[in-house]
């Protein structure tokens, strides 16, 4: 009898009491959902003693290593891991027993080094066990005979794989060793075995103490099992690998683990709550006016420690009450302002929050239409900010007169006396108010002007000013803006003056007569100008052919000519400055 009957005969028969000692073991699994996954599969029941925590299957078909590894993966359940030789004996046995083994002689085992040769590993990547029990000499990754050096241009068919890929898969034999061989061949097609994990392990929470009122996040992780896995968490009924809880009292906490074949696992942990309870007070809300003051929070508690934040306008960050001023609010519209206080007692706090309102900055800017102005004239006050039906404007104006104008403006003022003026403005909005705007205005008095005439045509003003129109007959003169005029024609000719403060008035009409010349039969009226006169003399209103000598004080006769009727021009830019005259009527060259 060969060694294999010998153990096969033993094993047998020590398995048959094993058999009934053997029970399903994992009362909180659903054996059900185990079969119904793994049975439609090809999978059947290998019962192994001693393994508590471990359901084996095995495949009641053969197929290749590679095979082998891809159906795990896709049913979700591991592959054979041995992790100490006491499992090493049940699991030979069992196979026995059930007669795994007169299938195949050898079963295929969950660790492969297909990514590293020699170093071995699991399912899914996971680091093989540090027990192991390979036959002497394995493993050896051994080379087909086909395979001369590292060619494999001789190995065809199974052989082909072998020389490609080496020996890449692990089985146990059934003499409880183990052998590495290739993954795929025609003489490699066994028995797979997998192997669930009923046990999973939780790592619970630590226990925790918590402040009164506050919420912890908590998580539990198992390890083992079968995903996906499932949370419950008591008291509450939460569902989650991490949940949310906020206990009103210190209590015990259970968290329950459960897999996909509802394979169970529980543990608790304790929440206690810190009964000192620091309040934080931030005070009722407030409205303020830009540059203003007021007080948030209440009372200091000495025992707690304290911090604001935001910390703008804050006289202090770390007080119960600090002190708010916030200098300005340049937008037009409120500006709100969260301001959350923390107050902390040990490792506990708790916060609140205060809404503070900063209303806009009050605007009593505006402007004038000048800075002087001359008695009785008007000058216009316009305000410059966006004018508000909610506001009150306060406007004081020196006793001027108001024109027009209301609220906002703009107001035409006028003031009878002379002097310095003060316009002044002040705004109020929101119950709030800003530092007043005036702006000063200087009254002059009216100008007076009078004329004097210089000889016989000429008028001059007997003061300066800064700039002057006459007029004649009250119709303004074209080009006629000097201090002194000179009538080409009689009249009544006046002027109007404006003074260095832009005020104005006008003189006393003068009339002016005798302008020009009557003809020797007094039959019409012929007027030489202007007097004086300079580049140019005209003639005008003399009857045709009328002759005519221009000559100086003594006598010489300078021009002569005739007259053509209508206005005629003589030129006499030739002559040099001073006194001549025209069949004896005098005139000036300047």
């Amino acid at each position: 009898m060969d060694i294999k009957t010998i153990l096969k005969k033993t094993y047998l028969l020590g398995t048959l009491l094993a058999l009934y000692i053997v029970s399903d073991g994992q009362s909180n699994c659903d054996t059900t959902l185990v079969n119904a996954r793994l049975n439609p599969a090809g999978y059947t029941r290998l019962y192994v003693a001693n393994e508590p925590c471990s359901m084996y299957f095995y495949s009641t078909g053969t197929m290749y290593g590679i095979d082998a590894h891809i159906q795990a993966a896709n049913l979700g359940v591991p592959q054979l891991v041995i992790n100490n030789a006491q499992e090493n004996s049940d699991v030979q046995a069992a196979l026995y027993s059930q007669g795994v083994f007169n299938i195949s002689t050898e079963v295929w085992m969950g660790i492969t080094d297909s990514s590293t040769i020699y170093t071995w590993r699991t399912f899914a990547g996971v680091p093989a066990p540090l027990y192991t029990n390979w036959l002497a000499g394995e493993p050896n990754d051994q080379a087909p005979s086909c395979q001369v050096g590292s060619v494999c241009a001789f190995c065809f068919g199974a052989d082909a794989y072998w020389c490609a890929n080496g020996e890449d898969c692990a089985v146990i034999s059934a003499s409880g060793q183990w052998l590495d061989i290739t993954c795929k061949g025609d003489a490699v097609a066994h028995v797979n075995v997998l192997e669930l994990n009923t046990c999973p392990v939780l790592i619970k929470p630590a226990d925790l103490t918590i402040c009164a009122g506050s919420s912890v996040s908590v998580s539990a992780t198992d390890s083992g099992g079968t995903t996906p896995i499932t949370y419950t968490w008591n008291p509450g009924g939460l569902n989650g690998q991490i949940v949310t809880l906020s206990p009103a009292a210190t209590d015990t906490v259970t968290v329950q683990a459960s897999d996909a074949f509802q394979c169970i696992v529980d543990s608790t942990f304790i929440i206690t709550i810190n009964p000192n309870v620091p309040v934080a007070n931030a005070g009722p809300d407030l409205a303020l006016c830009p540059g203003s003051s007021d007080t948030l929070g209440a009372a200091n508690n000495a025992n707690y420690t304290y911090s604001w934040s935001p910390t703008l306008g804050l006289s202090s960050t770390s007080v119960a009450d600090p002190t708010i001023s916030i200098a300005t609010n340049p937008d037009t519209s409120n500006l709100d302002i969260f301001y959350i206080l923390t107050a902390t007692l040990g490792s506990c706090s708790s916060s609140d929050t205060v809404h503070v309102t900063l209303y806009p900055n009050v605007n009593n800017n505006f402007t004038t239409s000048t800075q002087a102005i001359c008695v009785n004239g008007n000058i216009i006050a316009t305000y410059t900010g966006t004018p508000s039906g909610s506001a009150t404007y306060n406007w004081t104006f020196d006793s001027a007169t108001i024109v027009s104008g209301s609220g906002p403006g703009s107001y035409v003022l006028t003031w009878p006396t002379l002097g310095t003026k003060t316009i002044t403005l002040s705004v109020t909005e929101n119950g709030c108010t800003a530092t007043p705007v005036s702006k000063i205005v200087t009254t002059y008095p009216k100008p007076v002007v009078t004329t004097s005439l210089i000889g016989s045509y000429t008028l001059t003003t007997n003061t300066t000013f800064n700039s002057y129109q006459w007029l004649e007959n009250g119709s303004p003169l074209n080009g006629d803006t000097s201090q002194s005029y000179t009538a080409t024609a009689n009249g009544n000719y006046s002027v109007i003056v404006t003074d260095a403060f832009g005020c104005v008035d006008t003189s006393v009409a003068y009339a002016i007569t005798g302008v020009g010349i009557a003809d020797i039969n007094g039959k019409s009226q012929i007027r030489i100008y202007p007097n004086p006169a300079n580049d140019r003399l005209y003639i005008s209103d003399a009857q045709s052919n009328v002759s005519f000598v221009i000559s100086n004080i003594i006598g010489e006769e300078l021009i002569k000519g005739q007259t053509t009727g209508g206005t005629q021009s003589i030129d006499i830019s030739a002559l040099p400055a001073g006194l001549y005259f025209i069949n004896r009527i005098k005139f000036v060259k300047e």
